[in-house]
């Protein structure tokens, strides 16, 4: 069984290639955990609403509020996003090993306007080990490539 997100990586890639798409192939879990499957005989645009829905609710985040230190897992990686609030002091987001969120976008986004929110991998980010948010509504967007992290965002 295909999971949404290798569909759209194989759809993506068909479309690169100039090659058909069998839709009769597609089967995935939806957001309550239950088995799909797109039904070929289905007019086109009933299979791609269907598999717009479920893209739509694999790609939503959970937004996070975090006010201390927080060493982020591989899972909490895929479907969080950090609202950090540093007011009571510096706070510091771990992030899980590179190798465990490979092609995995972070965002971290700083809320106060008084500590630094650091971001921190043992992976490194651009090299660094750590950079700091220091002004109020700094964000971060990182992917790691299984080895390290790299910025994609950040103001």
């Amino acid at each position: 069984m295909l999971n949404i997100t290798d569909f759209v990586d194989e759809f993506i890639q068909s479309l690169k290639d100039n090659t058909d798409v069998d839709f009769s192939l597609i089967e995935f879990e939806d957001e309550n955990g239950d088995d799909v499957t797109v039904d070929p005989e289905q007019e086109t645009r009933d299979n791609l609403e269907l598999l717009a829905t479920e893209l739509f609710h694999h790609n939503t985040k959970d937004i996070v509020p975090k006010s201390s230190d927080f060493v982020m897992t591989a899972s909490e990686a895929e479907n969080q996003v950090i609202i950090a609030d540093a007011s009571s002091g510096i706070l510091t987001v771990t992030l899980p090993a590179a190798s465990e969120t490979t092609g995995k976008s972070i965002t971290v986004k700083k809320i106060d306007n008084a500590n630094n929110v650091n971001v921190a991998s043992s992976d490194n980010i651009d090299g660094q080990p750590s950079l700091a948010l220091v002004s109020q509504y700094d964000v971060i967007e990182v992917v790691s490539d299984g080895s390290t992290y790299h910025v994609m965002f950040v103001n």
